[in-house]
This record gives C-alpha cells, sequence and structure tokens, in this order.
C-alpha cells in the first residue's frame, strides 16, 4: 500500500545530486566565454534534470512498503535513564543506509532522536534503539516515526512518516525510599509472616462462652443470657484486614518546590506524595490489609476503592503517574463528603496536604471532625524550608527577618497540631525526604496497637 500524501515529505536533495550540479559549472563557465557552449550546456542541464524527475518519480519499496513496530507500552522510572527498541522491515534491501527519527516529547529527554544504519537479513531489517531519560512523571504518548531512505538512483533522500502506537508511562523514581523498602522486609522470619506483637482488642465478633470473673459488662451478651439464664459472654479475633485510605491533595499548594537534596533536581511536593503512597501501597498490601487511594484539588478526581493484589496496585500507579497539580483551591466540604459517601466501613484516612493557609486549616479543622466520629483520620504536611523555631540549625545572620518569618509559621503550625489533636487527629511535619518512612511507620504502629 502506498503511502498517503500527508505521510510523505519533500524530498531533500543527496549529496551526488549536489555534486552532479557543481560539476556543470565548467560547461556553465564555458558558455560564457564562447557561445559554441551553450547547447553543450543546456543538454547537460536537459540530462540532469531528467534524470532527477524519473528518480524522483520512481517507487522506492524500501520507503512505501516498509513496516514498524515496538513494544507498544513503554516502562521507565523518572530521572533513570532507559532505551526502546524499534524494528523495522523492508520488503526489499534499500539503496544505503536509512534513517528512522522518533517524537519525543520534551519531558521524556531523548539523548537522540534520529538513528541510521544499514538493514540486514532476509528479510532486510533494522533495529534503532533510542535512549531517553525522562524529567517529568506522567504518560506521554508517540504517534509516528519518520523514515528517510535514498532513492534509486541516489540522488535524492526520500522521507515518509509511519504511524506507531508507543506510550511511555514515567513513574515516580523511588531510589531515595530504598531505605523505606528495605525496612518492609526486616521483623520478618523465615515463613515470611511478620513478628511484632498486636495489641489492644479486636472488633470482630468471634463466638460466645461461659461468664468468668473479670469480664467487662460491655462484653456480657445479654439476650443470649437471658435465654440461657447464666451470663455469657461475647469474644472477638483480632482483625487482620483493614482498610487504608491515602488522600492527596493536589491543588495549588502542592505545586511548591522543594530542595531535592544533594544530586537530585529540585521538584514539586506532589512528587513526593506520589513516591509515599506508592510504598505505602506496597506496605499495606504486604501486611495483608486492602489499600484505596483518594485525590481531590476542586473536586474528588480519583478514587480507588480499598483492595489488594497485583492487579490493584497497579491500578493505583496508574491512577498515580497521571496525577498533576492544578492551580485551584482545594475543595474540604467536597472530599468530606464524598468520603462519607463512599467510605462506609471504619478506615485508617491519611491525608498528605500544605496547611500554609490558614483558611484551609480553619475549614479542614471543622470538616475532619465529621470524619473523626467514623474513621481513623491522620493528616501530614512537608514543612517549607526554613520553617522551624528561632535559635535552631543554622540561621543567616544577614537574613533574620526570613528566619523570624520560619518562625512565625512554626508557631502557628504547632498551634494547628495542637487543635487537631484534641480531635484525636495526628499531624505529622516530616522532612521531605523522610515522608514515606514517617507516614508507614504511623500506619504500621496504629495497626500494631489495633485502633481501628
Amino acid at each position: 500500500m502506498s503511502p498517503s500524501p500527508a505521510d510523505t515529505r519533500p524530498p531533500v536533495p543527496s549529496g551526488r545530486l549536489i555534486a552532479l550540479s557543481l560539476g556543470l559549472l565548467p560547461a556553465a563557465l564555458l558558455a560564457a566565454v564562447h557561445p559554441a557552449g551553450m547547447p553543450l550546456l543546456i543538454l547537460l542541464l536537459a540530462a540532469l534534470a531528467l534524470a532527477a524527475l524519473l528518480d524522483r518519480l520512481l517507487p522506492v519499496p524500501a520507503l512505501t512498503q516498509a513496516r514498524i513496530s515496538g513494544p507498544g507500552e513503554v516502562r521507565q522510572a523518572n530521572h533513570q535513564t532507559g532505551h526502546v527498541t524499534l524494528r523495522t522491515v523492508f520488503p526489499s534491501p534499500p539503496r544505503g543506509p536509512v534513517t528512522l527519527g522518533l517524537a519525543f516529547p520534551p519531558q521524556l529527554g531523548a539523548e537522540t532522536e534520529f538513528v541510521s544504519g544499514l538493514p540486514r537479513g532476509d528479510p532486510p531489517e533494522l533495529r534503532s534503539v533510542f535512549a531517553f531519560t525522562p524529567s517529568e512523571r506522567g504518560e506521554y504518548p508517540v504517534r509516528e516515526a519518520a523514515l528517510e531512505v535514498s532513492s534509486r538512483l541516489g540522488l535524492w533522500h526520500l522521507r515518509r512518516r509511519i504511524p506507531v502506537n508507543l506510550i511511555f508511562h514515567v513513574y515516580p523514581d523511588l531510589r531515595r525510599e530504598r531505605r523505606v523498602m528495605a525496612n518492609l522486609f526486616l521483623n520478618r522470619g523465615q515463613s515470611g509472616l511478620r513478628l511484632q506483637r498486636l495489641t489492644g482488642q479486636g472488633r470482630d465478633y468471634d463466638q460466645i462462652r461461659e461468664y468468668r470473673p473479670g469480664d467487662t459488662p460491655a462484653d456480657i451478651h445479654w439476650k443470649a443470657s437471658a435465654k440461657r439464664s447464666e451470663l455469657v459472654t461475647k469474644t472477638y479475633q483480632i482483625e487482620r484486614t483493614q482498610e487504608v485510605y491515602l488522600v492527596i491533595d493536589h491543588s495549588r499548594l502542592s505545586a511548591r518546590p522543594h530542595p531535592g537534596g544533594e544530586g537530585w533536581p529540585d521538584e514539586p511536593v506532589l512528587e513526593r506524595y506520589v513516591a509515599a503512597a506508592n510504598l505505602l501501597a506496597m506496605a499495606a498490601v504486604r501486611e495483608g490489609d486492602l489499600f484505596g487511594l483518594m485525590t481531590f484539588a476542586r473536586m474528588t478526581d480519583t478514587f480507588v476503592r480499598a483492595g489488594s493484589g497485583t492487579a490493584h496496585l497497579r491500578t493505583v500507579q496508574n491512577s498515580l503517574f497521571r496525577l498533576k497539580p492544578e492551580p485551584v483551591y482545594p475543595d474540604i466540604d467536597e472530599w468530606v463528603r464524598f468520603t462519607r459517601v463512599h467510605v462506609r466501613r471504619r478506615s485508617l484516612i491519611l491525608l498528605l496536604t500544605d496547611l500554609s493557609d490558614a483558611t484551609t486549616f480553619d475549614l479542614l479543622e471543622k470538616r475532619v471532625q465529621l470524619l473523626s466520629r467514623s474513621h481513623l483520620v491522620v493528616v501530614a504536611m512537608i514543612p517549607l524550608p526554613g520553617v522551624r523555631p528561632l535559635f535552631v540549625g543554622r540561621e543567616s545572620a544577614d537574613d533574620p527577618w526570613t528566619a523570624l518569618g520560619g518562625h512565625l509559621m512554626w508557631r502557628d503550625l504547632q498551634g494547628f497540631r495542637t487543635r487537631l489533636r484534641a480531635l484525636n487527629v495526628p499531624l505529622l511535619f516530616p522532612e521531605a525526604e523522610t515522608l514515606a518512612l514517617d507516614v508507614i511507620n504511623q500506619y504500621l504502629a496504629i495497626k500494631q496497637s489495633q485502633r481501628l
């Protein structure tokens, strides 16, 4: 099937055509100094033009019938170099090397967009390897490639656009969280079970037994006692499976850049939220719990009901890597309403947000009281760099007002923590580098104490 006019590109003169054109200069000089040389110049020009025209019109099967195949989906971690290989098959050997180009989006950071080579084999085949280092998390489709081959006489470089179906999935870079991932394998025996002592009392009803001295009146099954004419007590089993929901606020403040540390680029705080969500999902599944995800800005735009398994983790990851900051104020009211409607079972809800705006906190304080009646809510916020009390750490003597501003914001955040503690809602202030570690440790502590 021949390519459509929209797929073909204007031909480019090759080095051979340019050299032949320059070879006519002596004939042109001869025609300029002596009129007898003019017919020779015209004859040579006509022959070259006819040859170039015929070479342009002759079909080139290596261009019109070439087929490109690729992996379809390419998955790569952010800030890490990856490779994608495209396989180009030709119906007949092309004349000389061919060049394949791929239109990479700028976020993928392609090291080279063009690869040249000589097809080999039967049928002729060219494998082109493209290296890229993505700089931004997300999903990036690449729909077409450009192929360049030489014409039959080698006077033109012929080009054509060929459709390809490539989708690049760029996931968060979790190399900085390796210590957190290693922590998931600590304290485990040879059987793979976590060795920890469970305290507290479960709330899953098990059975009834005879009353024993010391049983609390709340545990007495009064209806069964009336039927048997003797006191019986309810027993419970420890809850092994719990629902854990991570909620990410990706409104305007989630786009604030935070220092990435030595050897790492600065990035929005939302990237730390996404990395923590991936690790918490893996930790919850390993602990035998059900993990769910919610994201909101102006409205609750992502809701993955709590579940487990490899397919569920992939669903969570696919929902996370498309997440981007939105330049809007967070709608706390809508998120609380959505949660109360769709999450009925008592669950652990971990909210990652930014409370630097006092208006946002006041609204959260009023609404989180409704959630804390039926769920266990934990709020985590990464404070801005420099937010700390005075005379703690290194202050710059040249800018005391910046240190004073950081102290005032730290004082306000401590007041927020006290007010939320009165509602039985912990407020965490982890550093950007330890967000995932602190969130997972908080989850494990709550699970061990059976507070759900």
